[in-house]
């Protein structure tokens, strides 16, 4: 079979078995719901039946989606100007009975009432599993996020919010609780109330035509690497750190947000595909054991793309990096067009940091323990680059070479 006909294949056997899947949830949560307003109502719940699909199939089915969500996405996304307003999204965010999320889930210390939050239509942008907006909490200007998920992500970030709510650093975005709108009967819409940042993320300021400077990148990297160490010494892996994950508030302070994919550390965990494929560790790919060096190869690529101001695997579609960082980064060869090298003309110290990061063997990368140590270093080293030599280092591009490779002829080892 030719790999073209095999991809076709398993788009096709993906989509059936996440139709499935999801029909199996959808008539689960229906018969719940029944069950709960029986018991409300001093009633024997009535038997209901579900499709005809085990539990545990379900579940391993469900895991098998999020594996192969790489494979179902569109390999470009859709541009709509349109942008959604508060009441246009309630048709597909997570909603359930208030009693049933208020007993799945402790939320009681985390909740903020909604008369006390003045919602907008002023759309900020997009995160994981929702649409963030523009609100007023407690006389300041605050980002609502408005979950959009199935219920199963929607209770997934729930819980994150209990654990969000302990974290407590000045680089972190700070997370002010959760609000239960339940304005329309027996519906619970729910919105997360977090920090809002006027200067937008490291994206902009990475994309920007003006160099960053020798000040704002050591501050920033310092910045990051404490805010990811103190992450990690609470036992927690974060799992997609990229520039639009970094955000600058009024005063260009750091604030590491979007926890949407980060997960309390469980020894030897094996992780899904999740993250930002240009980001994302080779450990992950290979779906072997991870660490929090996931992250150290995430700040790796970040670190890079701050020095060099240029976007990591530019022109290259994203099934291929997921392919190739996997298939070159966990070989010895460093070679390969897809390892990012430093400029010629870097500094000893940071083209150490890159490489260092950027190492095959997870436990061979630095710690951010170690990292932090290693920033001051950094600094003191480009006290004795000029600004010349500095703006240099962006002009250097990294050499990516057949970026109009397509996925579908690449071979399968």
């Amino acid at each position: 079979m030719k790999l073209k006909d095999l991809e076709k294949k398993v788009r096709r056997e993906a989509r059936n078995v996440e139709h499935e899947v999801r029909h199996f949830l959808q008539e689960t949560r229906r018969n719940r719901r029944r069950e709960q307003v029986n018991v409300e109502n001093n009633a024997q719940p009535k038997s209901t039946s579900t499709p005809s699909i085990n539990k545990d199939e379900a579940a391993n089915l469900a895991e098998q989606i999020d594996d192969l969500s790489f494979s179902t996405a569109p390999s470009t996304p859709t541009n709509d100007s349109k942008q959604p307003e508060w009441n246009e999204v309630e048709e597909n965010i997570g909603t359930g009975t208030l009693s049933e999320i208020n007993t799945s889930i402790d939320i009681t210390d985390s909740t903020i009432p909604v008369s006390e939050v003045t919602f907008t239509d002023n759309v900020l942008g997009g995160g994981t599993f929702g649409v963030i907006f523009l609100g007023i909490y407690q006389g300041q200007a605050v980002a609502i996020k408005r979950l959009i998920c199935q219920d199963k992500n929607a209770r997934n970030e729930i819980k994150n919010i209990k654990t969000l709510l302990k974290l407590k650093h000045k680089n972190l975005l700070k997370t002010f609780g959760i609000c239960l709108d339940n304005r329309k009967k027996n519906i619970v819409y729910s919105t997360i109330v977090m920090e809002y940042c006027r200067n937008g993320n490291l994206r902009t300021q990475v994309d920007d035509a003006k160099r960053i400077t020798k000040f704002f990148f050591i501050k920033w990297i310092k910045e990051i690497a404490d805010a990811m160490l103190y992450l990690h010494d609470c036992n927690i892996v974060h799992r997609d750190l990229k520039p639009e994950n970094v955000l600058l508030d009024e005063l260009f302070d750091i604030r590491v947000c979007d926890f949407g994919l980060c997960r309390e550390l469980e020894a030897t965990a094996a992780m899904s595909y999740c993250g930002t494929f240009a980001y994302m560790a080779p450990e992950i790919i290979a779906q072997q054991p991870c660490s929090t060096k996931v992250d150290v190869w995430s700040f790796g690529v970040l670190f890079w793309e701050m020095l060099t101001q240029s976007r990591p695997y530019a022109g290259i579609i994203s099934g291929r990096v997921l392919l190739e960082i996997g298939k070159h980064c966990l070989a010895t060869d460093k070679n390969s067009s897809f390892y990012l090298h430093p400029p010629q003309e870097c500094p000893e110290q940071i083209a150490a940091m890159i490489n260092e990061c950027l190492l095959n063997d997870p436990h061979a990368r630095p710690s951010f323990s170690i990292i932090t140590r290693r920033i001051p270093f950094i600094e003191e080293e480009l006290n004795y680059v000029d600004d010349t030599q500095w703006a240099l280092l962006r002009l250097e591009q990294s050499n990516f070479s057949d970026t109009s490779q397509d996925l579908t002829t690449l071979s399968m080892s």
